[in-house]
């Protein structure tokens, strides 16, 4: 099979991957935030701070390599699982010894227990990492949605049961720690691939400049992303710590649905084709509109409806939690384009421009928290939004130099869909005024959302039918083409 029918399979199974994850992972969200409210989830999310950084730095570190290089031997996938792994007991380590620490700073003592015990899903997170990455790397998206949805039902019915037997925060843990287990043991179960000790110091130097700007990256960005939770919780209460996690959760839900499916597989694409310019180049402008036509109306359309999503989906407790939510599908316009470009970036070998720019959002985003935190929940997210606008010209020249768009082809991408977006939002705050006066907020949340989905549909016919037209065909005709060998 050729790349680009490969690719598109990979989006499909990709999207079913984390559209089936994120739709029953969402559901338990939903009945546990309704079953334990917001303190309870601010708890977990201070206990993650550290946690959530060590994961997120390893799962996507030194393993990226191995889809990045155009070949690779034995000895460099060993090498990066018995590195992988002795970072991740270190993390562990690290972590453990910081709960008290970071309990005493925060003021939340009961943060403490809470990191003892998550502390080991920084080590199941680095096994299951380099056997996953290998799925990645072959395009076997099949056994990564059957892992992902697996792992989310057991740890779901995991933390509901505990939820409902009052075991409280606990449900929590309990719920994290066996949606990693079970993704360890899936992959370990799917993958022929068992470590051994082939690795030489050239392996290691093999992968040592990739991954090191790799996990610098990971650091600053989810460092900067975790840091967040961390000033909330410093400045203000678990309460308001929880309202961000609802907030982010929704957020990562909607971006994991609508955008890291193609972004997943394109990082793919682009590591295929960076020695080829002219067909990157197409590649890239073709990620890009598609991210744009379907992440631009679910991130306009979310912040429109928020008022009356929260209170009815969550529960009334958690209507402090709207404004920030919003506010968060403002930066999702931002970040769509933003991880294109990553993708792209670092499937080319150049990690280390990302490096730098998300040292720049960082530099911003650091004395807006420790300035404006203490004044309400929704200013860490403002800093997050200036961070972004600064960043996104920086983002769109590097693209430009390493393939040749320019800020007119950006202008053609978002321009129909911008139109298209004012032609739904006006439709939808219309709504929303006129339906107050006869509907509670369930029927209003409904009637946004059908005709929210019907006004841009339309818009984009009339405005956009071309570009439409042409990814749907290619789509199409690349889903329903005949399986090639790779070699034809």
């Amino acid at each position: 099979m050729d790349l680009k029918h490969r690719a598109v399979r990979g989006v499909s199974w990709s999207a079913v991957e984390l559209i089936g994850r994120q739709g029953i992972a969402l559901a338990v969200f939903i009945v546990l935030a309704r079953l334990l409210g917001p303190e309870t989830f601010g708890l977990l999310a201070l206990a993650l701070v550290v946690i959530g950084l060590a994961e997120m730095w390893i799962s996507e570190g030194m393993a990226d390599v191995l889809v990045q290089r155009e070949t690779i031997e034995d000895g460099h996938i060993d090498a990066a699982f018995w590195a992988l792994m002795c970072v991740a007991g270190l993390l562990a380590s690290l972590a453990a010894l910081l709960a008290g620490p970071m309990a005493a700073i925060m003021g939340a003592p009961a943060v403490e227990p809470l990191m003892l015990a998550l502390a080991p899903a920084i080590v199941l997170t680095a096994l299951a990492t380099v056997p996953s990455v290998l799925l990645r790397r072959n395009f076997e998206f099949r056994t990564l949605a059957i892992r992902s949805t697996g792992s989310v039902v057991a740890g779901g019915i995991v933390g509901l049961a505990m939820a409902l037997s009052g075991h409280g925060v606990w449900a929590l843990v309990a719920h994290q720690l066996v949606i990693r287990g079970f993704a360890a043991a899936v992959v370990w179960w799917r993958v022929p691939w068992r470590p051994q000790w082939r690795c030489r110091a050239s392996h290691l130097r093999d992968l040592r400049h990739f991954s090191g700007n790799v996990m610098l990256l990971q650091l600053l960005a989810i460092g900067g992303q975790r840091s967040f939770a961390f000033f909330i919780g410093l400045y203000l209460d678990a309460n308001a710590v929880g309202y961000y996690a609802m907030a982010v959760r929704c957020f990562d839900v909607l971006v994991t649905v609508v955008v890291t499916p193609i972004t997943r597989v394109s990082f793919s694409v682009f590591s295929r084709l960076q020695a080829d310019r002219e067909r990157l180049s197409r590649a890239v402008t073709t990620v890009m509109q598609a991210v744009v036509l379907i992440s631009a109306p679910a991130f306009a359309g979310a912040a429109l409806v928020s008022p009356q999503l929260v209170p009815v989906v969550f529960g009334p407790e958690w209507a402090p939690a709207v404004p920030v939510l919003s506010l968060y599908m403002v930066y999702g316009f931002l970040l769509a384009p933003i991880m294109t470009a990553n993708a792209m970036m670092r499937g080319i070998g150049k990690p280390q421009w990302i490096v730098w720019l998300s040292a720049l959002t960082l530099a911003i985003n650091i004395p807006g928290l420790v300035a404006l935190t203490r004044y309400g929940v929704i200013w860490p997210v403002v800093t997050l939004i200036v961070a972004g606008i600064a960043a996104c010209p920086v983002y769109m020249r590097l693209v430009h130099r390493t393939t040749g768009l320019t800020a007119g082809d950006a202008l053609r991408i978002w321009g129909p869909t911008a139109a298209a977006l004012s032609v739904m939002a006006g439709g939808v705050l219309l709504w929303q005024h006129l339906a107050a006066m006869w509907l509670d907020r369930t029927g209003i949340l409904i009637g946004a959302v059908a005709l929210g989905v019907l006004l841009y549909a339309g818009a984009q016919r009339l405005f956009n039918r071309r570009q439409t037209g042409a990814l749907f065909a290619e789509f199409k005709r690349l889903r329903s083409a005949p399986q090639q060998g790779a070699g034809q």
